[in-house]
């Protein structure tokens, strides 16, 4: 279960003369390639403003030349962008620890309903700093519940990519999360 990947970190981080390193290494040595992809819609602006593309558009080189490619997060997919994804070579990784504090969980049942698999992972200190993989376990039993908190604006960008829906969720994200933060500071 071990084994060897290239780990660029997100579309946003790696230049194209990087890209296409990673791309031509995945292909020459054989090597999968993990990176974070639409974590964040920061990353999903930067992408469009600097290579007029979504952060799955940007990253086609590498899905075609990498044997096998694990993208991490998915948050801010939508759904034209899942369904173009090589089910054959694409994986995508829930981390529910991370998702948990830094936005949502991705909608993973659109990544079943496009037939995509996917895995659970650990991205941060609430996860894998214990080294605690029933902990993710259990927060990932838990996302079908989270699913009512999914809002309107968030199911637009899904459907259309459009930035200020996605500021629209993000918003109506910190507004909940403000509302509960009696709890949270406990």
């Amino acid at each position: 279960g071990i084994f060897a990947a290239l780990g660029p970190h997100a579309p946003d981080t790696v230049s194209p003369d990087l890209l296409r390193r990673v791309a031509d290494a995945a292909q020459g040595h054989e090597l999968p390639v993990h990176i974070h992809v639409a974590q964040s819609v920061d990353e999903v602006a930067r992408i469009r403003e600097l290579h007029d593309t979504t952060p799955t558009g940007y990253l086609r080189e590498v899905l075609t030349a990498a044997p096998r490619s694990l993208l991490v997060h998915g948050v801010w997919c939508t759904d034209a962008e899942i369904a173009a994804l090589p089910a054959d070579r694409a994986m995508m990784v829930l981390c529910p620890g991370s998702a948990l504090i830094f936005a949502w969980p991705a909608r993973v049942d659109r990544w079943r309903d496009a037939a995509l698999p996917w895995a659970i992972g650990t991205d941060c200190p609430v996860c894998n700093d214990a080294v605690n993989v029933q902990r993710d376990l259990r927060m990932a039993a838990s996302v079908p519940a989270m699913g009512l908190g999914w809002s309107s604006a968030h199911k637009a960008f899904m459907g259309t990519g459009d930035l200020d829906q996605a500021r629209a969720s993000w918003t109506h994200r910190e507004s909940t999360r403000s509302g509960w933060s009696d709890l949270r500071d406990a």
